[in-house]
């Protein structure tokens, strides 16, 4: 899972260059996110660990929310947003046993940060 900026333009086919994972990603589709986190497509949240019970996701974060005040996310639902602090997201992520990896998602001169 990936969270970013509404803003930021990532090219889904080298994003795996910049966050370490072995192959290409995609989208997942209606089936997998009502299978595993028990979503509906648009509802997409990091919050949805919460019903991801065997472990199969893995949140990646946009480098630059973590100078952020505020970040907003779906509390499980497209029609609401709840505003979380960074450290409180990554306090969340943790409370699974997880830890989110933190990425620029491929800067404009192509470098990447992975942490």
């Amino acid at each position: 899972m990936i969270v970013c900026h509404e803003d930021k333009a990532v090219d889904v086919k080298t994003l795996h260059r910049h966050i370490g994972a072995s192959g290409h990603l995609g989208f997942a589709s209606p089936d997998q996110m009502r299978g595993v986190l028990r979503l509906e497509p648009g509802a997409l949240t990091p919050l949805a660990l919460l019903n991801d019970e065997d472990g199969l996701v893995t949140v990646v974060v946009e480098a630059s929310l973590m100078d952020a005040e505020q970040v907003n996310f779906h509390p499980l639902i497209n029609t609401e947003s709840i505003g979380l602090q960074p450290a409180d997201l990554f306090n969340f992520i943790a409370s699974f046993g997880r830890e989110a990896v933190i990425s620029d998602l491929g800067s404009a001169a192509g470098d990447a940060v992975v942490q």
